[in-house]
C-alpha cells in the first residue's frame, strides 16, 4: 500500500510540473509606470503630450497567427505565442478646463480583437466630483515563436513608447 501511495504522489508531482504555467504567466507582466505630461500652450488652449501609462496588463494568451490586420500592417506572419495587452493612461481634468484626445493611428488598436487601429477613451467622476480622462489601446506582445526562439517584441510599439496627445479647452459656463 504504501509503495502505491508513493507512485501515485510521484505521478501527480510529475503531472503537476508538466502542467506548470510559467512560461504563460511570466509575459503578462509589465512594470507599472507613472506618465510624463508635457504642456504646449496654444491659442485655444494647452496641448498635452502623455508620456507612459498608468496600467498595461495582459487580457490573453494565444498561440496561433496574428489577428489579420495585425498580419498585414507588421508582417509578423508565423505563428506565435503572443499576449493582448490593454494600456491605460488616466489624466485629471481641471476644474475650468476639459480634456479632448487626439487618435493616433501608430499607438495601437482600438479593439482587443485588433480590427481597428487607434485608441478610445471616456471621461469618468470620482465621487469627489473631480473628472478624469481615460484613454485605452491595445498591444500585441510576442513571446515566442512556435517551435522556435525566444522573442521580446511589442506591436506596434511597447507600453513606455507610448505617446498620448489630448488638447486642453476652456469650459464655456451658461
Amino acid at each position: 500500500m504504501k509503495k502505491q501511495c508513493f507512485v501515485f504522489s510521484l505521478l501527480l508531482v510529475l503531472v503537476l510540473a508538466a502542467c506548470s504555467k510559467d512560461d504563460l504567466q511570466s509575459a503578462d507582466k509589465v512594470d507599472p509606470s507613472e506618465p510624463q505630461i508635457t504642456y504646449l500652450p496654444i491659442e485655444i488652449g494647452d496641448s498635452l503630450i502623455i508620456k507612459g501609462f498608468n496600467t498595461c496588463y495582459a487580457l490573453n494568451v494565444y498561440k496561433g497567427t496574428l489577428p489579420e490586420l495585425v498580419v498585414k500592417e507588421s508582417g509578423y506572419d508565423k505563428s506565435y505565442l503572443y499576449y493582448i495587452h490593454k494600456a491605460m493612461v488616466k489624466v485629471e481634468e481641471k476644474e475650468d478646463k476639459m480634456l479632448f484626445p487626439v487618435t493616433d493611428m501608430r499607438m495601437g488598436y482600438s479593439t482587443p480583437e485588433m480590427t481597428d487601429i487607434g485608441n478610445y477613451y471616456s471621461s469618468i467622476q470620482d465621487r469627489n466630483g473631480r473628472i478624469f480622462l481615460e484613454i485605452y489601446t491595445y498591444l500585441i506582445h510576442l513571446t515566442k515563436e512556435q517551435g522556435g526562439e525566444d522573442m521580446d517584441i511589442w506591436y506596434p510599439c511597447s507600453p513606455k513608447e507610448l505617446e498620448w496627445t489630448a488638447f486642453e479647452i476652456e469650459r464655456k459656463n451658461n
